[in-house]
């Protein structure tokens, strides 16, 4: 059973019933850094793809409703045929498909199946410690940690230039 205390009840009839005009003030911010994430990483030449273990239809229907479907260029999604995270062979297809090396490609997720999944894959793992793992859920298998998918871009270009400095293969794609 779940008991919730009194105070959160009552922050939640206040968020309920209370004004809404925040709420779309946040939706715009997010639907401005999100086109501006989108839009530094197309600009850089990154291929972008999607893995997840749902299905095309709801994956496609989700990213259609958040503004990023047109700049997924692989879909790696569940019932279509596919290995399924955390099985390696999926970084094998993308990187076939883009024509890169499964090394050039950045995994970003946000749980430790998908630091396997990149770990399995050969791929750049890139925790997210804003989604549903911790961060000592992701230390352990992450190249890379970020507070925020909005310091993606940075991190992209950070890894790039030591890269070429060190003569080593680039970042090209993002999952």
């Amino acid at each position: 059973m779940l008991s919730v205390n009194s105070f959160a009840q009552w922050g939640a009839v206040e968020a309920m019933t209370g004004p809404q005009d925040c709420v779309e003030e946040m939706r715009q911010q997010f639907d401005i850094r999100r086109k501006a994430m989108m839009e530094a990483l197309r600009s850089r030449g990154l291929w972008i793809g999607v893995a997840t273990t749902d299905d095309l239809k709801s994956t496609r229907r989700c990213l259609e409703v958040l503004g990023v479907e047109e700049y997924i260029s692989f879909w790696g999604v569940s019932g279509e045929g596919l290995p399924e995270k955390p099985d390696g062979r999926l970084a094998s297809l993308a990187a076939g498909h883009w024509g890169i090396w499964k090394d050039e490609i950045a995994m970003v997720g946000d749980n430790p199946n998908d630091m396997r999944f990149a770990r399995n894959g050969g791929a750049v793992a890139i925790g997210v410690k804003s989604g549903t793992g911790t961060e000592d859920m992701l230390r352990e298998q992450a190249d890379y940690l970020l507070d925020s998918v909005d310091d993606l871009v940075d991190l992209i270009d950070q890894i790039n230039t030591e890269e070429k400095r060190n003569g080593t293969y680039s970042v090209k794609a993002c999952v």
